[in-house]
């Protein structure tokens, strides 16, 4: 009960609504966002670049909204790191003749 200012006291469900429902404890933030953690192992015998790919190639089929941000962490993360920093690598194959030498390049 609340007081009224002729001191009555009023009911409290005629100033608000409550509905009792299912909601969950806490609401985890990536800063000032609200977020989703799901977590993943690796089966034995599978790389880290199979289950990066393998998420992303699901992620895409969802069609998510563009309001909504994904990333990875832990060693998922540091395998995305290393790719960017990876210079890419370029094999050359070369024949030569007596008259001259013609070099291709595949990336």
């Amino acid at each position: 009960m609340s007081n009224h200012r002729a001191g009555q006291q009023v009911p409290l469900t005629t100033l608000v609504d409550t509905v009792v429902k299912t909601a969950p404890l806490v609401i985890n933030h990536q800063g000032q966002f609200p977020s989703v953690t799901i977590s993943f192992n690796l089966v034995p015998g599978a790389a880290i670049g199979q289950a990066v790919s393998g998420i992303q190639a699901v992620e895409k089929e969802l069609h998510p909204p563009l309001s909504l941000q994904t990333g990875f962490q832990g060693n998922a993360q540091a395998f995305g790191a290393s790719l960017k920093s990876t210079p890419i690598l370029t094999s050359h194959r070369c024949s030569s003749s007596i008259s001259s030498s013609a070099c291709s390049t595949k990336a």
